[in-house]
């Protein structure tokens, strides 16, 4: 990609984070992200069909830049430890954009999240995708890896014993 993309796309994707920590609970509008940007609508609109579509663009950037990227995403199931303390990692370094983000309670980062790891499982685990998913869904991991505190040290090895002992049939 030329850098002259790269730059305007992270300036706009910058732009969008400043304006929803600013403000936030709303959307911001195309003439907001493009001050702060400092480009033109017409450039924007060489990006972007409009707010939405920055706004799906920016939560599933980074929603991969969270869970996925730098890490092999079957360690979710065969290392758990090292998956969440990456995830540890990128939550410090990414905090501020990710709560601007979720802050007005804003579940499409949670679904994002949620079809990202999916995807990832289903292209590592192919054979045992059906039987990983019913054991997180019927084991109500899900609703805990939504929940824990990851901070926590015995809440973070709780979490992973879970997952150690309802994929132990997985990793043989």
């Amino acid at each position: 990609m030329d850098r002259r993309i790269k730059k305007t796309n992270n300036a706009i994707f910058e732009a969008y984070i400043q304006s929803k920590t600013a403000h936030p609970g709303t959307e911001p509008s195309v003439k907001e992200i493009c001050a702060l940007a400092d480009i033109n609508k017409t450039t924007f609109y060489r990006y972007f069909t409009d707010v939405d579509s920055l706004s799906d663009y920016v939560i599933k950037a980074a929603a991969t830049n969270l869970l996925i990227d730098g890490i092999d995403v079957g360690k979710l199931l065969t290392d758990p430890e090292t998956y969440f303390k990456h995830v540890l990692k990128n939550l410090k370094q990414d905090g501020d954009k990710l709560n601007a983000l979720l802050a007005d309670g804003n579940r499409k980062f949670i679904f994002e999240a949620e079809k990202l790891l999916k995807t990832k499982l289903k292209e590592i685990f192919p054979d045992k995708y059906d039987e990983i998913l019913y054991t997180f869904i019927a084991g109500g991991a899900s609703h805990y890896f939504l929940s824990a505190n990851y901070n926590d040290e015995n809440e973070l090895q709780k979490f992973c014993s879970i997952i150690k002992s309802a994929t132990a049939s997985f990793n043989k």
